[in-house]
């Protein structure tokens, strides 16, 4: 919301300069709000808790299609609406921020797994782990759900699912590979490794990740 809010006061100041039409700032305002509603929803739905362990699809497609797919788009609505742009490029890079969103919502459940465990919010990984066949890892979730809480050591218990890690590093991985190869034109595809590797240093999943590296 604060993004918004300064994103509001730039556009406002266009308008004091003329540059944008009362109908313009309106239009644009409306546009940047739509998916942080979307988000700020989903996010609030899961403040008191959720009971239902979704199948991993169903977080990727359903859960952070709205937290963070739409999220990822606001910036393009400004320049969608102010400038003519083809069919073609929105498509792509309305796509390439969708896709740049669901790969570092994957990252940060990877971060944040036993947080959104123990706060009892939809992870990816979580997922993974408890609908997913490798029954010794699904039986290590449970011992740990029944931990006490000041007995988990919750900053390595992803280390404890190597194969939960492993398929969700290839999502991550998937999802990055297609938002930045369609985010830069041939000429800027050289940029596209070092944005990734930013993306996972700022989350903080570079050890999941060692692979990439600027």
């Amino acid at each position: 919301m604060v993004s918004d809010r300064v994103l509001f006061e730039l556009l406002s100041d266009a308008r004091e300069r003329g540059e944008l039409s009362a109908a313009q700032l309106k239009s644009t305002s409306s546009a940047s709000l739509h998916g942080l509603l979307a988000s700020g929803v989903e996010e609030a739905g899961e403040e008191a808790g959720v009971t239902e362990r979704l199948t991993p699809d169903d977080v990727l497609h359903v859960v952070h299609h709205s937290k963070t797919g739409l999220l990822f788009q606001c910036p393009w609505s400004v320049p969608a609406l102010l400038e003519d742009i083809d069919s073609d490029t929105q498509a792509r890079t309305t796509g390439a921020l969708y896709h740049l969103g669901i790969g570092c919502q994957v990252l940060d459940d990877m971060v944040d797994l036993a947080a959104d465990l123990r706060n009892s919010r939809h992870n990816y990984v979580g997922s993974l782990i408890y609908h997913g066949n490798d029954r010794a890892e699904h039986a290590r979730l449970q011992d740990w759900l029944g931990q006490q809480s000041k007995s988990r050591n919750d900053a390595t218990l992803l280390d404890g699912f190597p194969r939960a890690c492993e398929q969700a590093a290839a999502t991550a991985r998937s999802y990055l590979d297609i938002g930045t190869r369609d985010l830069f034109t041939d000429e800027h595809r050289s940029f596209a490794r070092p944005l990734q590797a930013m993306l996972i240093e700022r989350i903080g999943a570079s050890r999941f990740m060692p692979d990439v590296a600027v």
